[in-house]
């Protein structure tokens, strides 16, 4: 049975000083945990101290983005190579907030998951759909375009160790995470996709699968029980140590 994830994209949310603290409170109540695969992304300033503190847990430390390039006049941008020298196993690409504001697209997300598999880190790829593509039933056009464009030319072996995070930009934010159902339909048509992409490819079985957007304690039990959500990616409410723990013990008791 596959080990299911549990990833933390803690956003621009806290300040170094209170990723410290929460480092620190995460620590104290998780500390070993080979049931689940773990990793959490603070802003790059944090990465360093935030890694120190959880380097003797189980909790794995990531980066909310990298640049395509190895070095060059990208002014603001940060390497893999810089990342890959701090030990970094996971980084974020493509998430909606990065599609929007920052200019990512799907052609960039190509790119940088080269870049990523290059260095051996573990790209946690973002896809979803708008809310105006959904009421016009576009949902899984986007899906195949956002990965079609993103994997080409990676090879089977490398596009394995992506995980693949659905994260529709409608449900972002919101009080409520999408119906798990939904969820569970969009999630295997995904891995039908990969499938094709991938001949080689067992029904698509072994490419990871996650769920983000709106995960909380009142969802994340019907969510990790459905066959093809393979885990979490969760945002505010990995940011409370004590709700951390607890949606942790959900997934450990529920996953399918």
């Amino acid at each position: 049975m596959k080990k299911p994830i549990f990833g933390c994209g803690w956003k621009m949310y806290l300040s170094d000083n209170e990723a410290i603290a929460h480092a620190e409170a995460l620590k104290s109540k998780v500390s070993r945990e080979d049931q689940v695969e773990l990793y959490v992304l603070p802003s790059f300033t944090a990465i360093r101290d935030v890694k120190r503190i959880l380097d003797d847990t189980d909790i794995n430390v990531g980066a909310q983005n990298m640049c395509w390039e190895d070095k060059g006049a990208y002014t603001g941008e940060v390497s893999a190579r810089s990342l890959k020298e701090l030990g970094i196993k996971y980084v974020e690409i493509g998430h909606s907030e990065r599609r929007e504001f920052f200019g990512e697209t799907d052609e960039t997300c190509n790119k940088k998951l080269k870049e990523a598999l290059k260095y051996d880190m573990a790209p946690v790829f973002c896809i979803g759909e708008k809310a105006d593509e959904k009421e016009k039933g576009l949902t899984k056009e986007v899906m195949q375009r956002q990965i079609y464009v993103a994997v080409q030319d990676i090879a089977f072996k490398d596009a394995k160790k992506i995980i693949y995070a659905y994260e529709p930009v409608w449900a972002i934010g919101k009080d409520d995470a999408a119906d798990p159902e939904y969820v569970e339909d969009v999630q295997k048509y995904i891995r039908k996709l990969l499938a094709e992409l991938y001949p080689s490819s067992d029904q698509g079985t072994e490419f990871k699968v996650v769920y983000g957007g709106s995960v909380s304690l009142k969802n994340v039990s019907e969510l990790v029980q459905k066959p093809n959500i393979d885990g979490v990616f969760v945002g505010r409410s990995s940011l409370d140590a004590s709700s951390y723990k607890k949606i942790l013990e959900i997934i450990k008791n529920d996953f399918r």
